[in-house]
């Protein structure tokens, strides 16, 4: 950490948060704050590549990185409500509007970045997941998903640069406009860029299970992308099924249930 603190020239302020990968603290350089983010492990693993693609995506809807080092990245501090707050407190049909807002601003700029990884290689982990001990009606959603997931990759025409976990806890609602945050740097389906968003923010369980709701964001992000709104419900689809593989409890996961929800769009 020392080295970290020394080689951007910050002091900590306070703890932000810890997660299972990297550690988050407020801190202050000259007179300004900004965000540190140390991985203790000396590198940033698959993390790098978002970071590649933050600077690239450098201006008004992306967070501003003020260095970058093997260990740790700095981030401008956010001030400001994320969208996943609007949606908790009953704004969730503008925390949309928003998110879908800033995914057009973003993809209104392809930067040319090599040996971004691909979204097929996301999916092994769902297309190596074992259903034997499933439920009759997970394994055939699952199955289907992962089918749609390799049909879906198999078929993207025109890959592009993409955040990879772009939703409504990932974006700060900031006195300037909505800043997006924590990208994975990925490159694969426009389509896929707001396929998460679809089940999230977490903490609303009955709205992001809402058939009106659901419907309503596959119009809106498909709109916002300029992409085909099947696709956006089978990439919806398939990130779920993701999301239940990488937990590794098929049989007993608590989105089984929005799969079946999200396979009834496509």
């Amino acid at each position: 950490m020392e080295k970290a603190l020394a080689r951007h020239a910050v002091q900590i302020v306070r703890p932000l948060a810890t997660t299972a990968a990297a550690e988050f603290h407020e801190v202050r350089r000259d007179d300004s704050r900004a965000v540190l983010k140390l991985w203790p492990q000396g590198h940033a693993g698959n993390e790098a590549a978002g970071i590649r693609l933050m600077q690239a995506w450098a201006g008004p809807h992306m967070v501003a990185i003020l260095g970058a080092g093997p260990d740790s990245v700095l981030m401008e501090a956010l001030d400001g409500p994320s969208l996943g707050d609007l949606s908790r407190q009953g704004r969730d049909a503008e925390a949309c509007r928003l998110l879908a807002d800033t995914a057009r601003a973003l993809h209104a700029s392809r930067p040319q970045l090599a040996d971004l990884p691909t979204v097929g290689v996301w999916f092994e982990r769902l297309f190596a997941l074992p259903l034997g001990t499933c439920p009759a009606s997970v394994r055939r959603d699952i199955t289907r998903a992962q089918a749609l997931a390799r049909d879906l990759i198999a078929t993207t025409a025109q890959p592009v640069p993409l955040h990879g976990d772009l939703h409504h806890d990932n974006v700060i609602l900031t006195a300037t406009g909505p800043k997006a945050f924590d990208a994975k740097g990925l490159t694969g389906d426009p389509a896929f860029e707001l396929a998460n968003a679809i089940r999230n923010p977490k903490g609303i369980p009955a709205t992001v299970r809402d058939p009106g709701r659901i419907a309503a964001c596959l119009d809106t992000y498909a709109e916002a992308l300029d992409v085909s709104r099947h696709r956006l419900a089978g990439w919806a689809a398939a990130k779920c099924a993701h999301s239940i593989a990488m937990r590794g409890k098929p049989d007993t996961d608590p989105e089984a249930d929005l799969l079946s929800a999200l396979l009834a769009e496509t």
